[in-house]
């Protein structure tokens, strides 16, 4: 089911015929096809040797990424659920999203990289620690920070964070409650 969600993102399975969804399987199992995302649709590309070996260059580097992402996760949503926000868990999660936020610029790198193969998905188009540490920073009262975090969010090219507006509508809504 993981698979068939991921490689037919925009139709659904119900009007897909069996070979199509072997093919899917197929492309989705297979070292020669490599699954990738704009973060809203996916598609298969041809995974180059090239590819592979940049993959392999950085994976280390990935590998902490998502482990401090999903550490920043686990962290994030036990912090906001605490009757009060300051908190030994809150200031956890804080260090766990900036540990993640300092390999940013080398993320960065990597998916530059990785545009030369498929220029219109980006290897990394959301960076959830960003959006984990502006709310807490919010929450905390810490207003200049969280704008100099979406600043830093934008600045990187890491403005998709699961809201409707992003990272930029965020900074508006920051500056205008700044104001007040």
């Amino acid at each position: 089911t993981v698979k068939f969600n991921f490689a037919m993102s925009n139709r659904k399975i119900a009007n897909t015929t069996i070979e199509e969804l072997k093919e899917y399987i197929k492309k989705y199992d297979s070292k020669d096809y490599n699954l990738i995302t704009d973060g809203r649709t996916y598609k298969f590309v041809e995974y180059t040797k090239e590819e592979q070996e940049l993959d392999r260059q950085y994976q280390d580097l990935i590998n902490k990424h998502w482990e401090l992402t999903e550490k920043s996760r686990e962290l994030y949503y036990q912090a906001i659920n605490q009757y009060n926000i300051d908190n030994l868990i809150t200031k956890k999660c804080i260090g766990a999203c900036l540990d993640d936020i300092y390999l940013a610029n080398q993320l960065k790198e990597y998916q530059t990289k990785k545009e030369k193969f498929d220029n219109k998905y980006s290897s990394l188009p959301n960076y959830s620690t960003f959006y984990f540490l502006i709310m807490l920073y919010e929450k905390l009262g810490f207003l200049d920070d969280a704008i100099y975090m979406c600043k830093e969010a934008i600045n990187l090219g890491f403005s998709i964070d699961n809201t409707k507006g992003g990272t930029s509508a965020r900074l508006a809504r920051l500056l205008k409650k700044k104001e007040k």
